[in-house]
Order: structure tokens, then C-alpha cells, then sequence
């Protein structure tokens, strides 16, 4: 909920003392594919900013800036140009290119410090090590992940975080999920 200003009646369960210090978005490309066949890099640039928007409205009111961090695995789905092809006049067998997809990366570096990319780099040369003895002997299903963190302003800052991403096989949380940060 949006924060009440002094002065103005706000009950506790509705809305905030204070704004907010950061704001996270997750998955709004899929804001984007929900109403058409085919998500548009200018219809989630519009989401952005709308959302930087009343970033900006908080922002002034409050003491504090308001940070805006957003999670997308969908960013890949989008497509370029922003503007859609020409279709061919009716009745000309000639049929348009389908639209090529490009990278987005580019265009998300403009409207944010920091980017970041996850992406699975196979399976661990090292096991994690079981608490239960049963455990250890049964063959994990385990899947190394990276993050690269890259900050726009300073690339000597850029950070890379590994984990390892398990499927409990055994036990009353078989099918579970679990993380080793090592």
C-alpha cells in the first residue's frame, strides 16, 4: 500500500508509516505476453517507467530515495524492432519476415545501475555433503548456477555468486528443493 503523509488518517493494515525503501518487481515481462501474441520491448520499457514513475512520486515526499530492483527470466522473450513489420497489401503472396529476435540487454542497461544474468553452468564436480548416511550413497540431482552482477557506472565492482540447486530424492521433503551456497 502507498504511504499516508502526515496529517492524513491511514489505518495500520492498509497502508505504511513510511514509504517504502526498495520496491521489487518480479517477472513483468509477464505483464507483457498476457495481452498479446507477441511481447514488445516498448510495452515493457512502458511498465519501467510507469514503476520509476511513482518511484519518483514516493521518493519526493519521503526522506529516504526508494530503490527499484526487478527480476525477469522473460527479458529473453521479448522482441525488437519496437515498431511492428508492414504486413503486405491483401492478396500478394509475399509474407513479411518474422521479427528477429535481438538482444534486450542493451536497453535494460540503460535504465538500471546494476544488471545481472543467472544461467545454469551443469552439473558440480563436487557432491555436497549429506547429513544422513542413506543420503550420501543415493546420486543427487544437483545443477550448478551462476550470477554475474555488472554494475553500469564501475565494471571493476562486478560480482559473480555460484550455488548449487538440488531435488531432495528421499524423506518426508522428496521432491523439495534445496541450495549449497558452498
Amino acid at each position: 500500500m502507498l504511504h499516508v503523509y502526515e496529517g492524513s488518517f491511514y489505518h495500520p493494515k492498509t497502508t505504511l508509516p513510511s514509504a517504502p525503501t526498495l520496491l521489487v518487481l518480479h517477472e513483468l515481462s509477464a505483464l507483457c505476453s498476457a495481452g498479446s501474441s507477441e511481447p514488445t520491448l516498448s510495452s515493457y520499457i512502458s511498465l519501467i517507467t510507469h514503476a520509476l514513475t511513482a518511484l519518483n512520486a514516493l521518493s519526493s515526499q519521503s526522506s529516504t530515495t526508494i530503490a527499484l530492483a526487478v527480476f525477469d527470466s522473460g527479458l529473453d522473450q521479448l522482441r525488437l524492432p519496437v515498431l511492428r513489420p508492414v504486413s503486405p497489401p491483401e492478396g500478394e503472396s509475399h509474407t513479411p519476415s518474422s521479427v528477429r529476435r535481438e538482444s534486450v540487454a542493451p536497453f535494460v542497461h540503460n535504465f538500471f545501475q546494476w544488471t545481472g544474468v543467472v544461467e545454469a553452468a551443469g552439473s558440480p564436480e563436487t557432491e555436497i555433503p549429506s547429513s544422513q548416511p542413506e543420503e550420501a550413497s543415493m546420486e543427487p540431482n544437483l545443477t550448478q548456477m551462476r550470477m554475474w552482477l555488472h554494475c553500469e557506472e564501475d565494471s571493476s565492482m562486478d560480482i559473480v555468486w555460484e550455488w548449487v540447486v538440488g531435488t531432495q530424492s528421499v524423506g518426508p521433503h522428496a521432491g523439495a528443493k534445496y541450495f549449497d551456497w558452498g
